[in-house]
């Protein structure tokens, strides 16, 4: 379900935020009231249904290729990257794990999905060594790819709200993306930093096991957003 921006709390809070020219402090208002106005921690994780899917099978792709290798991800992903560019793999992936769709959510959890894909690619070299560049990857770092997928899906979300509002403010370009980048780095930066990654060994994504994890690391982000304070 979108976020209703109506919501007189958050809309109050983001237009302060805009007018203020953001900042930290200002901020707090407007991640607080973001999560309070869904209910909560746990009606904004059962609000998050696409991007806990998206980030479940994200996290089973890289398991099958801790445990088998690129054949173990073709079979996982059902199609084969033998020969392919790093950008074809990234499109590929970003298609199977996020598939377009026409609701805000949709675009959320494939934004997050190719955002994180991208990050990790880059820090192993996938684009000059190919998928061999994923060989050091193991499950530790699943986990903690698992967080980042949520808070940069949280990051997408929140910004789909913040977007009406600060397009109401007369933002110059260059001062929107300013504002984009200090967001990114409060909602990011925080849950990374606060949310401790699960632990993955022997856990099969696809499986209601998996669904749990990926559902307590959404609340337990929603849950460091909520009591905001700088």
């Amino acid at each position: 379900m979108a976020p209703d921006t109506s919501w007189t709390s958050p809309k109050i809070a983001i237009g302060k935020f805009a007018s203020s020219g953001g900042g930290a402090k200002a901020f707090g208002p407007v991640a607080r009231n973001y999560v309070r106005a869904q209910g909560g921690p746990r009606q904004a994780t059962r609000g998050s249904a696409r991007g806990v899917r998206t980030a479940q099978f994200l996290a089973g792709a890289l398991t099958a290729f801790v445990q088998g290798g690129e054949p173990a991800l073709s079979q996982f992903i059902g199609r084969d990257f033998v020969g392919r560019s790093a950008d074809e793999v990234l499109a590929a992936l970003v298609d199977e794990l996020a598939p377009s769709g026409a609701q805000n959510e949709d675009a959320a959890a494939r934004d997050a999905a190719c955002m994180v894909l991208e990050d990790l690619f880059v820090r192993y070299s996938v684009g000059t060594a190919g998928l061999a560049g994923l060989a050091t990857l193991d499950m530790a770092e699943v986990g903690k790819v698992v967080v980042q997928y949520v808070a940069t899906y949280i990051f997408t979300r929140l910004m789909q709200v913040l977007a009406i509002r600060l397009e109401r403010n007369d933002l110059t370009p260059a001062a929107a993306c300013r504002m984009e980048r200090d967001i990114r780095g409060y909602v990011i930066d925080r849950v990374e930093q606060e949310v401790t990654p699960p632990q993955v060994n022997n856990i099969s994504f696809t499986a209601d096991e998996g669904k749990r994890i990926v559902e307590r690391v959404f609340n337990d982000a929603y849950s460091i957003i909520e009591v905001w304070e700088e």
